[in-house]
């Protein structure tokens, strides 16, 4: 990757980054959420460094945020990282290719996103994020099943 001055290298371009910014994005949302810091187990910490962040530092912050609500028992294991993460290396998209569906979400995908956001807002009060959301607790706790969503 070419480069000017003024120009911040790719995240994948400075892997000895990603350690201090995961740190500090755990660490930021976990005192956001009311929640304990959850440690980040071995192989998903392992995937973090893996992975090319192809939306840089901005990506990273979102994928730690999610983690964090997500993380049960105190640890954010591989399942809590974003799906394409998950993969090996090799499979992993460098750059984003558009898709003939390119700029639209899934309904489902827009749903789990607005139940997450809502969790993060409400710092993992259900009640509250089913008042954001303007449905019932009991329709919010299908919704967290069916979506895998465990806090």
């Amino acid at each position: 990757m070419k480069t000017d001055q003024n120009e911040v290298p790719a995240l994948s371009q400075r892997k000895q980054d990603i350690p201090p910014l995961v740190a500090s994005f755990v660490k930021q949302f976990a005192q956001r959420l009311g929640k304990p810091e959850p440690a980040i187990a071995p192989d998903a910490f392992q995937k973090l460094l893996d992975y090319s962040w192809p939306g840089n530092v901005r990506e990273l912050q979102n994928a730690m945020e999610y983690a964090v609500v997500l993380a049960r028992e105190n640890l954010i294991g591989v399942k809590e990282l974003p799906a394409e993460a998950q993969l090996p290396p090799a499979l992993q998209q460098t750059e984003r290719i558009p898709l003939p569906r390119a700029g639209v979400q899934s309904l489902d995908d827009m749903e789990r996103n607005a139940i997450l956001q809502a969790l993060a807002q409400c710092h993992g009060n259900k009640k509250k994020a089913a008042e954001l959301l303007g449905i019932q607790r009991p329709t919010l706790y299908n919704k967290l099943k069916r979506y895998a969503i465990q806090l």
